[in-house]
């Protein structure tokens, strides 16, 4: 979800968000940016918009690798084990 508020001087965006899996990750974004136009006297249009944002979040991992259980001689059977 995201929010504009726009005017004369500058514009200003935040949103934010959420990213569902096994675990749960938040974002945030915060900005701002103002529109230059200068129209040409053929009639031509220059639109520049310099702009500055902000990006964060969250980024849960989790480490996962196979585990091969031996029993004396016996070959044994691999596991999936994971760990944050």
């Amino acid at each position: 979800m995201s929010f504009s508020w726009l005017n004369k001087v500058i514009n200003i965006t935040a949103g934010g968000d959420v990213k569902f899996s096994d675990k749960i990750d938040f974002g945030l974004t915060g900005g701002i940016d103002h529109i230059i136009r200068h129209q040409f006297v053929d009639n031509s249009v220059l639109v520049i918009d310099p702009s500055a944002y902000v990006y964060a979040g969250t980024q849960q991992f989790t480490n996962s690798y196979y585990k091969k259980s031996n029993f004396l001689l016996f070959p044994g059977v691999e596991q999936s084990v994971s760990q944050k």
